[in-house]
């Protein structure tokens, strides 16, 4: 099982997954990640949803790679291999699922190692001795924890997670776990896709009680320096923070979503995927956040608006109501 997204795949195992039909260019070579277009590396794995100009040239960028295209796509001759997909995203969901199972990490050896106070370290973890951990914690696979960083009781931090110094884990926090998302087949399977990115933890960050931190799909989800989370916040896959945010309590993130510098989120704030909220803004008490916020402002409500067009339409509601009492 994986870890991390570091690994050693050789291309002639696409058969295990994909129908002959399927692969074009069957050559012989080693795949070592997956990847992302926004972040290119040869010897990948990459899947492309809709076909257009931008991705046919980034295609020809990257050697030796496994990409799953739309079945529309016209082959060129480079030294990629090509799985043609009906659904690209749900064939890329398999491919990284018998990965995920079928290969070893090779930062996890299987050794782990517990002491009297039932802290169990993987021994392919970094754990500086000037670190404060407390009593049923893990620390698995290709961890790094550094100097001054204090993790309270009954932490489980999964493989591929960074703390950098001076940060602080609440006690029953869960950091580096699987994220959820997936793809349905026509006989109703689901395949879930592997989040092998890890987590990076800044410096001077503060994590409360009874958070999730999870773990990125690819690339690592980041809490920024100096920023403060409460008890029982979920920060889904691919979220990033930037620097002295503060999230106040049950707040939930979902995926890939951007917070600039200085941010406050009020308390059981719910923020859809794939937004941003600039630098300087405030999110209110219970707001659900669906569309990105721009630097300096203020939003409440459901969904969200900036706050002096809430009250706006508050006020018209209450104009409107009484007038029909």
């Amino acid at each position: 099982m994986l870890y991390s997204n570091n690994f050693k795949f050789n291309s002639k195992q696409l058969s295990s997954v994909f129908n002959e039909d399927q692969i074009i260019n069957f050559e012989d070579f080693d795949l070592l990640m997956f990847s992302s277009f926004k972040n290119l590396n040869d010897n990948a794995i990459y899947f492309i949803k809709e076909l257009n100009k931008n991705s046919l040239d980034l295609i020809d960028k990257v050697k030796q790679s496994v990409i799953i295209v739309p079945e529309d796509y016209t082959f060129k001759n480079n030294s990629n291999i090509i799985i043609k997909s009906k659904k690209p995203r749900l064939d890329f969901a398999k491919l990284s699922n018998y990965i995920y199972k079928n290969c070893s990490d090779k930062h996890d050896n299987k050794k782990y190692k517990t002491d009297k106070n039932h802290i169990t370290i993987a021994s392919t973890a970094i754990v500086s001795n000037k670190a404060t951990i407390y009593p049923n914690v893990y620390i698995g696979p290709n961890c790094v924890i550094e100097d001054g960083v204090t993790i309270f009781p009954n932490v489980t931090i999964l493989g591929n997670v960074i703390i950098k110094k001076n940060s602080e884990i609440g006690s029953n926090s869960t950091i580096g776990n699987q994220g959820f998302g997936g793809e349905r087949d026509n006989d109703g399977k689901i395949y879930m896709i592997p989040h092998l990115g890890g987590v990076i933890i800044e410096q001077n960050v503060r994590i409360g009680s009874n958070n999730t931190i999870v773990s990125g799909t690819i690339n690592p989800t980041i809490v920024g320096e100096q920023t403060k989370f409460d008890d029982h916040i979920h920060f889904a896959h691919n979220c990033k923070t930037g620097k002295s945010c503060f999230v106040t309590a049950c707040a939930q993130f979902s995926g890939s979503i951007t917070l600039g510098d200085r941010v406050w989120i009020g308390p059981n704030a719910s923020l859809i995927q794939g937004i941003t909220i600039g630098d300087d803004s405030t999110v209110g008490i219970g707001a659900v956040v669906t569309k990105s916020v721009n630097k300096n402002l203020i939003v409440t409500g459901n969904p969200a608006t900036e706050l002096n067009e809430f009250i706006k339409n508050r006020k018209i509601l209450k104009r409107i109501v009484n007038e029909n009492n």
